[in-house]
């Protein structure tokens, strides 16, 4: 009767802990990065819900100015000054402005559901949303800059990192696994039912056939994936960067131009357009042109 125990004497414990680890690691920063992109879901769905929200407004404010002008058209027939055609026209116009108003109140409605999705509610919870958008933004950084943060910052490529640190110390350890292991160990009998014998073994294990080829492979296998997947992630996360710095600056100068060339003369324009109407210079026709 014997007992023997084989000890691993190539340090396989300790990268066994370093694989395992490295794994943990990388999943951690993960779930860091998956916040990340879970914050900036709940706000881009906020944004968009005050923008629908916005544009309902907007929709409302010109059906008003459309009724009064159908009102108005509606008083200049009766007076014999207008036409039944310039009537139809605004009545027209009438309907669109409500069809509108309907799609507006539908748009911020699916805003709202959608905020009430990414911060984990029942869609038919609709959450009341308080704020305004900002009158301005600022200039964005250089995109050198931006690539530069985002390569620092980006926790997914951090991840990558770690699996790669990780995918090595597994390749340590297959490695490992190759070399030759302790063996120690007791036993007790009697020989020839006379004589009772005691012994101590030790020794060492020979692979002599299995070198632990396959498992060498497939970390190496690995270990040389994980790298071209850091690579790949570089390469989309600079196109991402430079797509969306591209966005905000586009965005950015649209938004300067409509600010001086269309809001900057709106109230000028309105006045202009009310006193000409009102003198009889412009038909209705004319008007929703102008609006």
């Amino acid at each position: 009767v014997g007992i023997s125990q084989e000890v691993e004497i190539a340090g396989q414990r300790g990268k066994r802990i370093a694989a395992a680890s490295g794994s943990l690691d990388a999943m951690r920063l993960r779930v860091s990065r998956a916040r990340q992109e879970l914050t900036a879901s709940v706000g881009e769905a906020f944004v968009l819900a005050l923008q629908a929200r916005e544009l309902g407004e907007l929709a409302r404010f010109e059906q008003e100015i459309v009724r009064s002008l159908a009102e108005f058209e509606q008083r200049r027939l009766d007076a014999g000054a207008g036409t039944l055609l310039d009537l139809n026209l605004e009545r027209a116009a009438e309907g669109r402005a409500q069809r509108q108003v309907e799609l507006a109140i539908a748009a911020e409605t699916a805003a709202r559901a959608t905020v009430a999705e990414r911060i984990g509610l029942s869609p038919a919870d609709l959450p009341r949303l308080e704020g305004e958008l900002p009158e301005s933004w600022p200039s964005a950084a250089p995109l050198p800059a931006l690539e530069a943060r985002a390569l620092n910052q980006r926790q997914d490529l951090a991840a990558l990192n770690t699996e790669i640190e990780a995918a090595a110390a597994r390749l340590r350890l297959e490695q490992s696994l190759a070399a030759p292991n302790l063996v120690l160990g007791v036993a007790t009998g009697r020989e020839a039912d006379r004589e009772d014998l005691d012994t101590v073994l030790a020794g060492l294990t020979i692979p002599l056939f299995n070198r632990n080829q396959g498992g060498i492979a497939t970390a190496r296998a690995n270990q040389e994936s994980a790298a071209a997947d850091l690579a790949l992630a570089t390469l989309a996360l600079r196109s991402e960067v430079a797509t969306a710095a591209s966005r905000y600056q586009a965005t950015t100068r649209a938004l300067a131009v409509f600010r001086e060339t269309v809001a900057g003369t709106l109230d000028e324009n309105l006045e202009l357009v009310q006193k000409s109407f009102a003198s009889g210079k412009l038909r209705a026709s004319e008007v929703l042109v102008f609006r």
